[in-house]
């Protein structure tokens, strides 16, 4: 299986989507699709392109994106529409795979750099317990650690 195959079908990609480049530039993975030439959406031919960008889930610890050619059509109305792709909600600058991982591609976020506590999508929170909010009617600074 060639890497362009393997990447479509990660994408869930058919005809007349394909995979016609991937590169890797500045520490990124910059994934091309396009159409096959000649191809029709909804029975209408393509009027022309517009091209567009998506943030897509990290390849292992690389940034990935998804860059195609959105092909517009011109519909039985008249109007111009753009053609919907299937990776990706419209209007949205992020794959649908990214979305559902909330925006954070958690799994695969791990950086040595990044404190422990905001690793995975994990932010600070305020503290739940009444001694470590300092309502239980004395400061954190009273404390003292229990030697070992």
């Amino acid at each position: 299986m060639q890497p362009t195959e393997l990447f479509a079908l990660g994408l869930g990609l058919t005809p007349p989507w394909k995979i016609v480049d991937i590169e890797f530039i500045d520490g990124e993975v910059h994934i091309k699709v396009d159409f096959e030439r000649g191809a029709r959406f909804g029975g209408l031919e393509v009027h022309d392109t517009s091209e567009r960008k998506w943030r897509h889930l990290n390849f292992f610890k690389y940034p990935c994106f998804i860059h195609a050619r959105v092909p517009r059509v011109i519909g039985k109305d008249g109007k111009v529409a753009t053609v919907q792709v299937p990776w990706a909600h419209a209007g949205s600058g992020f794959t649908m795979d990214f979305e559902a991982a909330g925006g954070q591609p958690r799994a695969q976020t791990y950086s040595p750099r990044v404190p422990p506590q905001t690793r995975f999508g994990v932010l600070r929170r305020e503290p739940t317990c009444p001694i470590a909010r300092g309502s239980a009617g004395f400061s954190r600074s009273q404390l003292s650690r229990a030697d070992p």
